[in-house]
């Protein structure tokens, strides 16, 4: 059994079937498992929005270390593209992980809550697009992905300048 801050015991059992499921949920849909992964810990297993954040991403760079060995001997990494998108990544993470310091549970799941509910309906979006040659429902997927990931980044990053704008007021009090 294993303890958590918030008093909830779980059996280390549930925490692997959890993992596995996920992990290969990721592995056969192509995704990045922290949009499962996260509700999983958050909802399921009632960790703390910035743990449960944390602690998937400890897990992700291990298990990424793993797939990037395997891509690599495959010969299927474009390296020219990879150090922008560490420098690009690395800024953004440490933005991210700052932010999750003055950004309160309910924001963070709310904001979460709403990027999965745009994913969902820009995969839906571009699934019918394919399946029926719809153009358009195509196009409007690309906006809602990309559109939706700026809007709510940007709303992260506001909520928490602002609060960390009040922290700092209510300290000078």
């Amino acid at each position: 059994m294993l303890s958590f801050d918030t008093g909830v015991e779980i059996s280390v059992w549930i925490i692997l079937l959890i993992a596995v499921v996920v992990g290969s949920l990721s592995g056969f849909l192509g995704v990045g498992g922290g949009f499962l992964m996260v509700p999983a810990l958050m909802y399921g297993l009632t960790m703390p929005g910035a743990v449960a954040v944390g602690t998937d991403i400890f897990q992700i760079t291990i298990s990424s270390a793993y797939g990037s060995f395997v891509y690599g001997q495959r010969g299927a990494i474009h390296f020219a593209m990879l150090l922008p998108l560490l420098v690009g990544s690395t800024v953004g993470t440490r933005i991210g992980a700052g932010l999750t310091d003055y950004l309160d549970d309910a924001e963070l799941k709310t904001a979460f809550g709403v990027m999965l509910l745009i994913g969902s309906v820009s995969v839906a979006s571009k699934t019918v697009s394919h399946t029926y040659g719809i153009e358009l429902l195509h196009n409007l997927s690309l906006m809602l992905l990309l559109g939706g990931t700026l809007v709510m980044s940007a709303i992260i990053v506001i909520l928490g300048f602002e609060n960390i704008r009040e922290e700092q007021l209510l300290a000078k009090q």
